[in-house]
């Protein structure tokens, strides 16, 4: 039969190294033709939308189905619930089941740090992240699995937030200085990394906030009227996307500085092309795709079956 694979078993069979891996891969065979997922499909009933998202690639067939209840953090439940499932390529037969939130969070992180590790500085050393929520934890073990990160500071806006998330992250890296900031451009400003993962519509930084050397993971707003970059930070980096398609339909960040005449669609990258900038500002902005929860859904069950 099928297997499940909870929450707790998904982040022991991808730990950041793994999943790393497993998006590095899905962004080459997205490149090249080899997987493709169609844009997300939305329907509501109640106050509840649901997402579904298939994919197909080397690896099978995909679909991870979300529930985002508005209503849930008032009844103390999670507002994002769901389950990927995976398919033979062959047969068509469920191989698996696996937690929705869960793999989501750990392929969005490894999207940061596959960035991160062909993007940024060889000895970045302080990371500052923006936004203290579910995906916050995973986005900080990814980027200091690919770089020798000494320091940790946080931002969230409510610093509460930020303070339980410093406490959550301590005991898992504690060669790490954590420090909870209450300006973000303040800490920003001599930070070598910098991820975003915030409900923000508007910019939490602009050109002005950022040291002249600098890499940034916008991973947040994914609506063409929400960014967490203002467009003198798009106009003045090397900007890469994770898929073309679904940051041009998608992304604020890139579509509202387009729509100004400020940043030409020409300008963006290929994720999956990044390697030592030329530039020292460099801007990765991730909408996600199915591509990349099937890649890593994949990974996790091959290894549930070989006992790693």
């Amino acid at each position: 039969g099928a297997r499940w694979i909870d929450a707790e078993a998904l982040a022991r069979l991808l730990p950041p190294p793994v999943a790393i891996a497993a998006v590095g891969a899905a962004l080459a065979a997205e490149r090249a033709g080899a997987a493709e997922a169609p844009a997300r499909v939305r329907v509501g009933a109640g106050g509840t939308l649901l997402l579904t998202m298939p994919a197909a690639g080397p690896d099978g067939l995909g679909v991870k189905v979300l529930t985002v209840a508005g209503g849930n953090r008032e009844r103390g439940l999670p507002a994002i619930q769901g389950v990927m499932l995976v398919l033979d390529r062959a047969e068509g037969r469920l191989l698996g089941l696996l937690d929705g939130p869960r793999l989501t969070a750990i392929r969005t992180a490894a999207l940061a740090g596959w960035a991160t590790d062909r993007l940024a500085r060889p000895s970045a050393a302080h990371l500052v992240v923006a936004g203290a929520g579910a995906q916050a934890a995973d986005q900080i073990a990814a980027v200091c699995a690919v770089r020798p990160i000494r320091r940790l500071t946080l931002w969230n806006r409510t610093r509460a937030g930020a303070e339980r998330l410093a406490e959550r992250v301590a005991p898992d890296h504690p060669d790490l200085e954590i420090a909870v900031a209450d300006a973000l451009a303040a800490a920003a400003r001599d930070a070598d990394v910098v991820t975003l993962v915030t409900g923000a519509g508007d910019p939490l930084l602009g050109l002005a906030d950022l040291p002249a050397r600098c890499h940034v993971n916008a991973m947040g707003a994914h609506t063409p009227t929400t960014r967490e970059l203002a467009s003198d930070v798009v106009a003045a980096a090397a900007v890469y996307a994770d898929t073309l398609a679904g940051c041009l339909r998608e992304a604020g960040d890139l579509l509202i500085p387009i729509a100004e005449g400020r940043f030409g669609p020409e300008r963006i990258r290929a994720l999956a092309d990044a390697g030592p900038s030329p530039q020292p500002l460099t801007v990765m902005k991730s909408v996600g795709s199915g591509v990349f929860d099937l890649a890593c859904a994949a990974e996790a069950l091959r290894r549930a079956e070989t006992g790693a």
